[in-house]
């Protein structure tokens, strides 16, 4: 549906490793740091770095601890320097 629209504006889609190449393809999740673009020439994003989520009505409140997040957000980015690194040298 969104091909034929014919926008000439990428779309970005949350883990679709077969997404048309009119979209990018991006991670959501709380690991990243292995993710790949599903083109070489398309960049690297994170759509979302859950700190926490949405329960039921009084269930438990889920927390991710910052430690966490702070190494798993720089695990990405050294691992999308990486890629940079290796698609323009």
């Amino acid at each position: 549906m969104v091909v034929e629209m014919e926008t000439g504006v990428p779309w970005v889609m949350c883990k679709e490793d077969d997404a048309p190449d009119l979209m990018i393809n991006t991670c959501n999740g709380f690991y990243c740091h292995k993710f790949t673009p599903n083109r070489p020439y398309k960049p690297m994003i994170w759509t979302k770095a859950w700190s926490g989520w949405f329960t039921e009505f009084g269930g438990p409140i889920h927390k991710r601890p910052v430690q966490d997040l702070a190494f798993t957000t720089a695990r990405f980015i050294k691992h999308a320097m990486q890629i940079r690194k290796r698609i323009y040298d």
